[in-house]
């Protein structure tokens, strides 16, 4: 089996899979094999080499992120609720403040 190292992950990506496998009660190792497999082989068989699926060739770093961290959101019980509160608090400023253009609201969602 093939060895994965991963530069620069993002703290709270990396907390967000420690809570999924605390929950689950599974190695860190285990919970990122689950979460890639989910990514890359959506309703197929967890032992399907990954050449046959569609995305396998057009992988990309930030497909991979992206795909982790719809995972994260769908396995994560504590997503839907932190999103609820960050939109509460946002929907709760003055509206004299300035409005966020797309980039900063992008910014300000990844930081959720």
């Amino acid at each position: 089996m093939a060895t994965l190292q991963i530069e620069n992950l993002p703290d709270d990506l990396y907390q967000s899979i420690q809570t999924i496998a605390a929950a689950k009660s599974v190695s860190l190792n285990d919970t990122i094999i689950q979460l890639l497999t989910q990514a890359t082989h959506p309703g197929n068989s967890p032992h399907q080499p990954a050449q046959t699926h569609p995305l396998a060739k057009s992988l990309t770093p930030e497909k991979l992120k992206n795909a982790l961290l719809e995972a994260i959101e769908r396995a994560d019980p504590n997503y839907v609720p932190a999103v609820a509160e960050a939109l509460t608090e946002a929907m709760s400023m003055p509206t004299d403040t300035p409005s966020m253009d797309a980039d900063e609201f992008r910014e300000w969602l990844a930081q959720v």
